[in-house]
């Protein structure tokens, strides 16, 4: 595991908004106080079966990027596996179809909907539309996954996503068995409904949303507690 999170990390591409690392999502799933937490960062915005799935059968390590282009997630090429999958996506009327891009096998899981016509009626003549769980392709002892085809092709890292890793560097807490970091927008969204968060703002005479330039925390749960670490960066005021 601890080779697998720098590979993994250095295969992120794109951009993101928030990057969570997560040691035994199923086992993290299993601890009431945890539970809420995770299943938010494994719940993408859009919706779909896949993340959450992911996390509830990964007994190892978890990275998960979220982007508005869609979320890429990077685990171990041997779990979990595909196949304990397909019952749950199977149920949701997915069916994993085989794919060919630059050579190599990618899983792709579809579902076909018929769409109906005027005033929502369905009949023998409506068109067929393909929506998409998400895919799966290995890759060097990885396994890679995401939800939308244009997350296939091998993209450079952008600003977002080593600024994302930087913030990891910056916590300081490599050990955590649940790190997240976020950029201003989607730790605003996060915190905005936060008690504490907004007295905070009171005590400041003013929201604290307008300045802030991330957030980055992590979790390391013991028999008894639970120990919390937290950053956050503000934005230097600008003067014009």
């Amino acid at each position: 595991m601890a080779a697998l999170e720098p590979a993994l990390l250095k295969g992120l591409g794109g951009d993101s908004e928030s990057l969570a690392v997560l040691r035994n999502p199923a086992g993290l799933l299993q601890q009431p106080w945890l539970r809420a937490l995770v299943q938010a960062i494994t719940t993408p915005a859009a919706g779909g079966p896949l993340p959450p799935l992911l996390a509830e059968a990964d007994p190892g390590l978890l990275v998960l990027s979220k982007a508005p282009e869609g979320w890429l997630i990077g685990t171990s090429n041997q779990t979990p596996r595909p196949e304990m999958l397909e019952a749950a996506l199977a149920a949701e009327g997915f069916i994993d179809a085989p794919l060919e891009v630059e050579g190599e096998g990618v899983t792709v899981w579809t579902r076909l909907q018929a769409m109906g016509g005027p005033g929502g009626r369905k009949g023998p003549g409506d068109q067929l539309q393909a929506s998409v769980a998400g895919w799966r392709r290995e890759e060097d002892g990885q396994a890679w996954w995401g939800d939308n085809l244009a997350l296939l092709n091998n993209r450079p890292a952008g600003r977002s996503v080593l600024a994302r890793q930087q913030q990891l560097v910056d916590l300081d807490r490599p050990d955590a068995a649940l790190r997240w970091v976020l950029g201003g927008e989607a730790a605003t969204e996060l915190l905005q409904h936060w008690g504490p968060w907004r007295l905070l703002g009171t005590v400041a005479g003013g929201p604290l949303a307008q300045g802030l330039g991330s957030l980055a925390f992590a979790v390391v749960p013991t028999d008894t507690v639970l120990w919390w670490t937290a950053r956050v960066d503000f934005e230097a005021a600008s003067h014009g």
